[in-house]
């Protein structure tokens, strides 16, 4: 077993005493297991795989090119020193040993607040957002979910408003171009970032204060669900603190690195009335905030 505290011996590990440690020149198919004892809340021992590689296979160490066999490279800092700890399935795994997959669990309440509006927009709906119950209900449902997501607490400028303070911003929703429901990680395209970032100003120009971009990217994601939620969390196990485009190509890159395991990971949202799971695939922003939160919430963090 490949103890991460190696590093110990000369400081942070390069890349080649990386492969030096974990390549087999005997043998092509054995892996190495690296436990770490994760600090906080919910992250317990875990004991995980990663691939033996050799430099005649591989050629010259790159973070892109390494991470994306699960191992790790001298760019790769973390709580336990050079790697990036967990797969994203592992991280993804983690995130339910931490807030639960219950209909009851507060995080479902994205799931309730994503059904309602994905579920407008596929029935061609969306000017029922524009006045009356409609737009009750919806400003019902973004305030509960961002409630439930630590919105509502402190400092924060919408603790001392009512649900009444989201018109603005579900109206806003109300008349996002179609593309806009269209975008997923998978379609980062710089057009498509574009419309993210100018989405972003108009969520901004929907309040009377001042908005963070974990505010703004946790109503995008639960509405939406194109960018993952710029939270502390997050930004913890990232290192991405911005709402900007390079936070965004960032995210794309991660995914283009993990693609077949994020699309393999999206999990159906469930239902509020049944508590069963719906028809309704999380995105793939969806998958990667969840990975991002599981890291930061552990004290890791996850790379390109």
């Amino acid at each position: 077993m490949l103890d991460a505290t190696v590093q110990a011996r000369q400081g942070p590990l390069s890349g080649e005493d990386v492969l030096e440690l974990l390549s087999d020149k005997n043998s092509e198919s054995m892996t190495s297991r690296m436990q770490f004892t994760a600090p906080g809340t919910g992250c317990g021992t875990v004991t995980t795989t990663r691939p033996r590689l050799t430099r005649a296979e591989h050629g010259p160490v790159s973070a892109r090119g390494f991470l994306a066999h699960g191992g790790a490279t001298d760019n790769e800092q973390t709580a336990h020193g050079g790697f990036m700890v967990l797969t994203p399935t592992e991280y993804f795994n983690r995130y339910r040993t931490i807030t639960g997959a219950a209909a009851d669990d507060r995080f479902t309440s994205f799931d309730y607040c994503f059904n309602h509006f994905q579920s407008l927009r596929r029935a061609g709906e969306l000017d029922r957002l524009r006045t009356g119950e409609g737009l009750e209900t919806g400003c019902l449902h973004l305030g509960f979910y961002l409630a439930s997501w630590g919105m509502y607490r402190g400092s924060s400028k919408l603790l001392s408003r009512s649900a009444h303070y989201l018109v603005r911003m579900v109206r806003a929703v109300a008349d996002a171009e179609p593309e806009l429901w269209a975008i997923d990680v998978n379609t980062y395209s710089d057009e498509n970032i574009a419309r993210l970032i100018d989405f972003r100003e108009v969520v901004r120009h929907s309040f009377d204060h001042e908005l963070s971009a974990t505010l703004i990217t946790k109503m995008m994601l639960g509405i939406f669900g194109n960018v993952p939620a710029l939270d502390t969390v997050f930004q913890r196990g990232t290192g991405r603190r911005s709402f900007d485009e390079p936070t965004l190509k960032w995210v794309k890159a991660f995914y283009d690195i993990h693609r077949t395991e994020i699309d393999r990971l999206r999990p159906k949202t469930l239902d509020f009335n049944s508590g069963r799971p719906t028809g309704r695939l999380y995105t793939r922003a969806k998958v990667i905030d969840r990975i991002g939160f599981a890291a930061g919430r552990c004290g890791e963090r996850i790379f390109i």
